[in-house]
């Protein structure tokens, strides 16, 4: 599944009033984004089983780079970025977003995930931020 939408990564929950915790409003929004797009292109039951999941997140390369920003070393193509402390979302975070997104559409709970694995990348000059999610069965043969 590919969506040409900038990666984004899950928020922390936050404490209402009252002692109510609650998910952010933009992370409900990505996360419906993400969902109705994995509808259209998985136009099947949710999937039983022991399952794994992959996520590239593409991000678009900054205009003008710094000096020091990450994206100037390397070759032009996509490589994997190592940024610490910067303004893009943590793998982990990206990973969450799509794992809870995906719940009840693609598979019945992110419980079923055994293997899981997200990869930051810079996009090529000319494309868009992009998320790529692979999900795939594991079976008792693969472990």
């Amino acid at each position: 599944m590919e969506l040409t939408t900038p990666p984004k990564g899950k928020q922390r929950p936050r404490l209402g009033r009252g002692g109510r915790v609650f998910t952010p409003a933009q992370t409900r929004r990505y996360e419906k984004l993400l969902k109705a797009a994995a509808r259209k292109i998985y136009q099947r039951p949710p999937a039983w089983g022991v399952l794994g999941i992959r996520v590239d997140a593409y991000f678009r390369r900054p205009a003008k780079p710094g000096r020091s920003h990450p994206c100037r070393k390397g070759p032009v193509t996509a490589f994997p970025m190592g940024m610490g402390g910067s303004t893009y979302p943590d793998a982990s975070n990206v990973l969450k977003a799509a794992e809870d997104a995906l719940n009840g559409v693609v598979y019945h709970d992110d419980k079923q995930i055994s293997d899981a694995r997200c990869v930051r990348y810079w996009a090529d000059e000319a494309q868009a931020s992009t998320l790529v999610i692979t999900v795939w069965r594991i079976d008792a043969t693969d472990v």
